[in-house]
């Protein structure tokens, strides 16, 4: 979100560039927490009442969350669908998609259907390479 600053912290298995052969551990600090820290406690005595969110967001994980998990509060399922989840993943991608370039391994994605619509793909331009 544009309000987030996130950044990315390596705190383990990096040293000077290198990778150690341990595991990496990542940190990515949550700055709005505090924001939230009242209605989103895990403690039984939180104040869940509070801000609640009913209606879901199109584009969003919220209604199949909602529905799948039978949360009334869809705040439940923004955590768990979140863009702090999805930080994550996007920062342990980025450490594999580099490890496998070593190995001339490339990663690239397209849309190529949606509905009765088809993209023309020209699998060439990425090296004419087998893709799957």
């Amino acid at each position: 979100m544009k309000i987030e600053r996130d950044h990315v912290e390596l705190l383990s298995g990096v040293r000077g560039g290198v990778t150690l052969g341990s595991p990496i551990a990542l940190w990515v600090q949550n700055r709005d927490y505090e924001n939230w820290e009242a209605v989103m406690s895990p403690d039984p005595g939180a104040q869940t009442d509070r801000r609640t969110r009913t209606r879901p967001r199109p584009g969003h994980a919220d209604l199949a969350g909602g529905i799948k998990y039978g949360h009334r509060d869809l705040r439940n399922v923004l955590e768990r669908a979140s863009a702090r989840e999805t930080t994550a993943r996007v920062a342990v991608g980025a450490i594999a998609k580099r490890f496998l370039a070593e190995f001339g391994v490339r990663i690239f994605s397209a849309v190529v259907q949606i509905g009765p619509i088809r993209a023309q793909v020209d699998l060439g331009r990425f090296g004419g390479q087998q893709c799957l």
